[in-house]
């Protein structure tokens, strides 16, 4: 597994706050979805958690070869 920087924006932290209860367990899974994939891709060195339209939105950084 690769040493996964994540950086997560406090916009994001208060959106998932936000989230109705029967919506977020379903949000939190997808979030560790998303963290666990980009965890397992060696070529991911970094993830940012940032808003896009409101919404939770993922970018990545490549890792250097």
């Amino acid at each position: 597994m690769n040493k996964l920087k994540i950086i997560t924006d406090s916009t994001v932290k208060e959106k998932f706050e936000k989230y109705p209860k029967n919506i977020k367990p379903k949000i939190n899974l997808l979030r560790k979805l998303i963290i666990e994939t980009a965890k397992d891709d060696e070529s991911i060195a970094e993830i940012e958690e940032t808003l896009k339209w409101g919404e939770p939105s993922y970018l990545t950084k490549m890792a250097a070869h």
